[in-house]
């Protein structure tokens, strides 16, 4: 009986570390999202795999001091991912990728600049990691 539960503990740990390896390789250098020490409100089936958003490989998304302001609209679609302007003063330009599952799901895709109009607060919010030194292209600035 001691060797069956062992062995069902060396397979399920095998596992883990099986997924795991599968993350880091298919993240990459966007770095893989970490689900341990998650906040209450965050649901942990629903974290993206990867911490970085798709777009920080681009120059598109360069690490948030290298932002470019946005002044032009309150929220838009940049490559079929939605942004939406943010921060201190609603005239600051600052914005930010758009998440799911209070930042921290999946990125909020879209194909066209509507899509990305509705209420993030009870949708999305800001990309974020629970570790946001993690996340180049996580936050709020420009």
């Amino acid at each position: 009986m001691k060797n069956t539960i062992f062995a069902a503990v060396a397979i399920q740990a095998a596992g883990v570390l099986s997924l795991n390896s599968t993350a880091v390789a298919e993240c990459g250098a966007l770095g893989v999202m970490e689900t341990s020490q998650l906040p209450a409100h965050v649901d942990a089936n629903a974290v993206r795999k990867c911490v970085d958003h798709p777009l920080a490989l681009t120059k598109l998304d360069q690490p948030l001091a290298k932002r470019e302001c946005r002044f032009d609209s309150k929220f838009g679609c940049t490559n079929g991912y939605c942004w939406r302007r943010c921060g201190r003063s609603p005239d600051s330009g600052e914005w930010c990728w758009t998440a799911w599952n209070s930042g921290m799901g999946n990125w909020i895709t879209c194909l066209n600049s509507w899509q990305c109009n509705f209420n993030l607060t009870s949708h999305g919010g800001c990309g974020f990691s629970f570790w946001g030194r993690d996340c180049k292209s996580c936050g709020c600035s420009c």
